[in-house]
């Protein structure tokens, strides 16, 4: 994530693609986990793609959309 304090970040518009990226969160032993990110300065439609393996290298993957005006 970028660091927003940054001088340069403040004179500049945000425009990055890739809002999150960690490969390595852990879920607790119901499977939740939280997470915080920010959005780009753009407006509209957002995709996200969580993607995943469990114990017994089982996958999961869900997409999910939203949309910022």
């Amino acid at each position: 994530m970028p660091k927003y304090t940054a001088p340069a970040f403040q004179k500049v518009k945000d425009l990055h693609t890739t809002i999150y990226w960690k490969p390595e969160l852990t879920s607790d032993k119901d499977g939740n986990a939280d997470l915080k990110y920010l959005n780009a300065d753009g407006t509209g439609n957002y995709r996200v793609v969580v993607e995943g393996v469990d114990d017994n290298s089982r996958l999961a993957r869900q997409v999910y959309r939203y949309r910022v005006n």
